[in-house]
Parts: structure tokens; sequence; C-alpha cells
């Protein structure tokens, strides 16, 4: 007869782990809202954009994103481009999507349905990269769940667009750099962060705070700056950013010889400006909301909102939360093994959402970067408690399904 004691070592074998992913991940694909529309608000806008534009990726035009034309009386062809991110996600949606055509409400059921095998994937990479930090599959699952059942990662993770595939990619490749510092797999990371880089350009952040927080540990610990350059997370960021350098250029030489516009007049670029702060038109216009007030506590509130499971607290402020987290997590930090990792985690949301305030401002699902954040706060709270009593693991265990479902 099993005694409760016993419990937590059963459960703690990876097959009875894996068990239970693959039923929370059917419950994902089985509980998705049949509604084969797109939703209103800001969700059915931008899944009504992202499926626009992948169905008409196609070769005719050089896999140029763009939501629609128009055809003036002399017969020209305007563009109403959207060619600013990287096209795999898109070029992923419409392979499925074509399956379909043209039963266009299947279409979107489809799609919903990429989006949900992506939120999956990341789930099932948060949970690898906390095992190979906790080294116990009842605590990664349960701190998975939690960090997970978040109003953004539950409201947006089918949203038809480029969002959940990169929270993949950021997730792979923070996983990839684990790999490299636990076990020096140097290829593994370096493909993993290709192919995150592939799929959006948040996954920059995640390699930017990597390699500063690297070289920040490397060169209290060695103080040699020749060191920092000749070390492997330097040779990184270069392939990166040649291969970031290859797939903007690809964009915005395909915009431009298709809609026969010189560089600086191309909608990609225009946005470009924006979203980075160099256009001051565009200041001008959302001055109060791009002021350093009003930003940061605009993102206070997104994280408390990232780190409080959805069914404790629904709506309301969650600044002063979001506050506490911070530094909770900060201090947390510090106090834990392979802490260069987990800050890593920790910063690799704000160098995403501080450079790109004028992008993130007004997109509230740009929050699901900050996910290293509510990993890192469960992390906390639950490897505590499995150091204290490692017997609750399956009821923490059973209480994260529960919530995240």
């Amino acid at each position: 007869m099993i005694q409760l004691k016993d419990l937590p070592v059963i459960m703690e074998n990876y097959k009875v782990t894996f068990v239970f992913f693959i039923l929370i991940s059917l419950c994902i694909f089985m509980f998705q809202n049949d509604q084969f529309g797109f939703d209103k608000g800001h969700h059915g806008f931008l899944s009504s954009h992202g499926a626009s534009i992948a169905k008409n990726l196609s070769a005719e035009h050089n896999f140029l994103m763009f939501e629609g034309a128009s055809i003036d009386k002399y017969g020209k062809i305007s563009y109403q481009t959207y060619n600013r991110f990287p096209v795999t996600a898109f070029l992923i949606l419409k392979i499925f999507m074509s399956i379909f055509s043209p039963n266009l409400s299947m279409e979107i059921a489809v799609a919903r349905q990429v989006m949900n095998l992506f939120f999956v994937g990341a789930l099932m990479l948060t949970f690898l990269s906390v095992y190979e930090l906790s080294r116990s599959h009842l605590a990664a699952i349960s701190i998975t769940l939690f960090s997970f059942s978040s109003f953004y990662l539950n409201y947006y993770n089918d949203m038809i667009f480029n969002d959940t595939p990169t929270l993949f990619g950021y997730i792979l490749t923070f996983h990839g750099i684990i790999i490299y510092t636990l076990y020096g797999r140097r290829i593994q990371m370096v493909v993993k962060a290709i192919a995150g880089i592939s799929l959006g350009w948040q996954v920059f952040s995640m390699l930017l705070a990597y390699i500063l927080c690297s070289f920040f540990f490397d060169f209290v610990k060695n103080k040699s700056i020749v060191r920092l350059i000749k070390s492997e997370q330097f040779k990184l960021g270069v392939i990166s950013i040649a291969f970031g350098i290859f797939l903007l250029g690809f964009n915005f030489l395909n915009e431009i010889l298709i809609t026969g516009k010189p560089l600086t007049e191309i909608g990609s670029f225009q946005s470009a400006k924006n979203r980075i702060g160099q256009d001051n038109t565009f200041k001008k216009q959302y001055e109060t909301y791009l002021s350093w007030g009003t930003f940061s506590k605009d993102q206070l509130h997104r994280i408390g909102a990232m780190s409080i499971p959805y069914v404790f607290k629904k709506s309301g402020n969650f600044k002063l939360a979001g506050g506490i987290v911070l530094l909770i997590t900060f201090f947390g930090c510090c106090l834990l093994k392979n802490r260069m990792l987990f800050f890593t985690f920790l910063f690799s949301g704000f160098l995403w959402a501080i450079p790109m305030r004028g992008y993130t401002f007004s997109h509230d699902y740009q929050s699901i970067y900050y996910i290293g954040i509510p990993v890192i706060l469960f992390f906390i709270i639950i490897n505590s408690m499995k150091k204290k009593l490692p017997s609750i693991l399956p009821f923490i265990l059973f209480s994260s399904i529960h919530i995240f479902l």
C-alpha cells in the first residue's frame, strides 16, 4: 500500500510528470473556444491582422508581409505592408491555414490551435529549463503552471499573431543558454538562438541580458576585457546580430522592390523609427504615455498582473504587487545557485520593454516577455518549500494544475 510519505518519490518519476504534462496539453487544445470568428478588442483586431498577413504570403510577392492591397484607376497596386517582423511565424500559419482554404472559419480555428501548439511548446521549454535549475520534476512543473496562470498568458495565448511563437523562441533561447552554461554545448545554444530570432525580435533582449550578465560576472571574477571579447558570449552576440540584420535586410529590400519606394519611405522603416523613439511627431503625440513616470508605473502594473494567477485577482491596480515582486525576485536571485542565469531571465523582459517603449506602451500583450519574473518568484517560493517540507510537493502540483486550468 502506498503511504503518503512515498507520494513525492513516486510522482518525481519523469514518466509520471510526462503523463501530467500530456493531460494538461490536451486540455489546452480541447478547452480552446470554438468561436470561428474573431474576438472583440485588441485580441480580435490583431488576430484578424495576423491571419490576413499569413494568408497573403506568396512566392509571387517574394513573401512580402501585407494585410491588404488596393488598385487605383491607373492600375497601380498599393500595399498595406506589415513587413517589420521575421516572416517565419506567419509562414507556419500560412501552411496550416492553407490546408482548410477557402473555409475561413476553419482557417481561423486551426490558426488558434497553431498558437496553442507554440504555447504548449513554451510550457514544455519552461519546464525543462526550470528542471535543469531545480533538479525536481515536481517542482519544475508546478513552477511552470503557476507562472503561466496570469491573465496575459491565458488571454493572449491563442491570439493569431507572432507573439506566442516568439515566446516559444524566447524560452527556447533561454534553454539553450542554460544547456551551454551547465554542460558546455555551444552549438545547441547558437542553433536555439538563431531559431528564436527567426520567430521574433524579442529574443534579442534575452541574448542581450545573457551577454551583459555573463560579462558582468566574468569581469568581477577575472578583471579582463580581452577575455570578454574572446568569449563565446561575444561570438554569440556577433552571430545573432548578423543573422538579425540579414532577416531585416531581406524584409526592407523586399518591400523596396515590391512597392517601388525608397528605404526612408517604406512603412516598415517608418514604423521602426516610431518604435525606437526616433520620430519627433510620434513622440509628441504620445508624450504622456512615453514619459518615464507613466511608463514605469504601467510596467509595474504589468509585472504584478503577470505574477499573480488570474483566479486570485482578475482586475484592479497591480503596481504595488509588481514592486514587491520585483524586490523579492531581485534579492532572491542574489541568493540562488546559478544566479547569472536567473538574473538573465529577470532582466530580459526589461531589455525589450524599455528600448522599445514606443511599441510596448500601447501593447499590453508584450507583458508576456516578463515571463522570467513569475518563474523566478515561484521558483523561490516552491524551492524553499521543497527543502523544508518535501512531502507537500504533490499537493502544490495539484493546486497548480487547478489554478492553471
